[in-house]
């Protein structure tokens, strides 16, 4: 009988496990337990137990939240501050966990196969949803239950998604929290897809990952976020070192290539024009637009420039700053991680993010692979700073994860079999 790769299963779990924020358990009225939450917090000792393996993960963990105990002492203790600081810790917990599984071998072959799973599940409920769009009814509403993202109600789902927009979002709250937990991951499974993912080891075979890739772009049409754009610039930078392989080719190759690259580029930038058109009338027609998005990061910005000294250093906190952007604004929250952090942690919580940001680049830069790792980066970052403002999306912090071990998961000039 063969022997069951612990590393592996751990792998496979936390690749799977994270990348679904529903169902939760409600916990109050505003917080849901996620299964990834179970996750990490079971794994914990885990995470911990090999200092010089999750070293680099630990220093990151630390650096994003000491920060968010600064409000609770400085400015506010209100339950709200308490509540919200407590999940963030938790979920951020996902960075110590997802650093020690992915710092073997096996368990980074194993997490990236569990991602690949939930990623087509994804897919293939966001497929249902257009299905059941024909007749305006919003399918699978049970699975929804989270109380974190609380702008999931039924009549709202059904008037907007239903009826009027028609974005799919897999198992998401909307589709711009699809695309920031998931697009990072999609430059990586255009990796798994390649040779030389094959020869390297991360893969066995790359036909899954194929099947994978197309059942996630025909989601990502079908979500049509406001971060697409981010994600061609992703693929861009991907394959651009590759363009000197299609430089050796004989001229009439090259012409050939060139056109049908030319024509799918162009079906492409098509298929975003109109799915944009389609999403631009929608959210007219129903009452709601970008303005909303826009004015939830301004806000964020001018209250703490406008707040007190203590305010600038150390923010609002994050149950505060929540409930301050709904009452200024109508959005239920503000709409980017980067910004909501400044605005709950202040400029001290903003420094932060710069050198954790600034290790996970220093990570991509020592290691090998170093255009797939850029490109992730970027994707990441735009998705942190312009797309997304939900914390609880704990995928997000896998990727972070991911980043800071990249030169142990691609070591510079050398082989990695996986």
């Amino acid at each position: 009988m063969k022997r069951i790769n612990s590393a592996k299963l751990a792998g496979v779990i936390s690749g799977v496990a994270l990348f679904f924020p529903y169902p939760a358990i409600p916990v109050g009225n505003r917080t849901g337990l996620q299964l990834g939450h179970l996750l990490v917090l079971g794994l914990f000792v885990l995470a911990i137990m090999s200092l010089r393996a999750s070293g680099r993960s630990i220093r990151a963990f630390l650096l994003l939240t000491i920060p968010l105990s600064f409000p609770l002492v400085f400015v506010s203790q209100s339950n709200q501050n308490i509540n919200a600081t407590v999940m963030q810790v938790v979920a951020l917990l996902t960075i110590l966990v997802v650093g020690r599984v992915v710092s073997k071998q096996e368990g980074f072959s194993g997490f990236l196969y569990g991602m690949s799973i939930a990623v087509a599940v994804h897919a293939i409920v966001g497929y249902v949803q257009q299905y059941y769009y024909l007749s305006e009814v919003f399918p699978l509403t049970q699975l929804y239950v989270n109380p974190s993202f609380s702008e999931m109600d039924p009549e709202r789902i059904t008037h907007i998604y239903a009826t009027y927009t028609k974005r799919s979002f897999g198992v998401f709250p909307e589709p711009s929290s699809m695309f920031a937990a998931l697009a990072p991951w999609l430059i990586l499974v255009a990796f798994m897809c390649s040779r030389d993912a094959v020869s390297k080891g991360v893969v066995r075979r790359n036909f899954w990952s194929k099947v994978v890739m197309m059942l996630s772009i025909g989601l990502m049409y079908f979500g049509r976020s406001g971060g697409l754009p981010y994600l061609v610039l992703g693929f861009v930078i991907y394959f651009f070192p590759r363009l000197k392989k299609y430089f050796a080719r004989p001229t009439l190759s090259r012409i050939l290539i060139g056109l049908v690259v030319g024509s799918i580029l162009c079906f492409v930038g098509f298929l975003l024009y109109s799915s944009f058109e389609t999403r631009a009338q929608a959210e007219v027609a129903t009452g709601n637009s970008w303005e909303e998005r826009l004015a939830s990061i301004l806000f964020g910005v001018q209250v703490v420039l406008n707040g007190s000294i203590a305010n600038l250093l150390f923010g609002y906190g994050l149950g505060d700053i929540a409930e301050m952007t709904q009452l200024a604004t109508g959005a239920s929250s503000i709409h980017s991680v980067v910004v909501a952090t400044f605005a709950a942690t202040g400029l001290v919580g903003l420094a932060c993010i710069g050198l954790v940001a600034a290790m996970a680049m220093r990570s991509i830069m020592r290691g090998g692979e170093r255009a797939l790792g850029i490109a992730i980066f970027v994707v990441w970052g735009a998705a942190v700073t312009l797309v997304t403002g939900y914390f609880q999306l704990l995928s997000v912090w896998a990727c972070l994860a991911v980043m800071l071990q990249w030169d142990r998961i691609f070591p510079a000039n050398n082989v990695r079999q996986l």
